[in-house]
């Protein structure tokens, strides 16, 4: 096997949460993945898509609000923290603290997100 071959990197991927028929409103999950090098995503959150290596941690569930607050939100702010955090080669267990700590800034205002993923959370919001 190659090297460029061994070369993996993080990812965030939301997909759609299946929820039963009788709650309302758009529930999403989200996903930190391990991922080949040259992948900006993959076909599915599953161990089994082609070139995840393996799931880093998931959120199940999240109702996708009206407001940068919601569950949601704040869980693509603590996946894109997790993920750049391991891109950067911080040990994993850093990497979490790092992420638990940038969820608590975006509560408190001092955090935001960048420009162009809040345009798109706020545009997935809006379906």
């Amino acid at each position: 096997m190659s090297d460029r071959k061994s070369l993996t990197h993080y990812i965030v991927q939301t997909a759609s949460a299946q929820m039963p028929g009788k709650c309302r409103g758009h529930y999403r999950r989200v996903a930190v993945l391990e991922v080949h090098y040259d992948l900006t995503r993959v076909s599915q959150i599953s161990d089994r898509a082609r070139g995840c290596v393996r799931i880093v941690q998931t959120w199940e569930r999240l109702s996708v609000g009206r407001t940068m607050k919601s569950a949601y939100q704040r869980a693509l702010v603590e996946a894109e923290t997790l993920a750049g955090a391991l891109n950067a080669g911080l040990p994993k267990t850093l990497a979490f603290a790092v992420a638990d700590r940038a969820v608590d800034l975006y509560s408190d205002g001092i955090f935001s997100l960048p420009e162009s993923l809040e345009i798109a959370v706020r545009r997935e919001g809006a379906r």
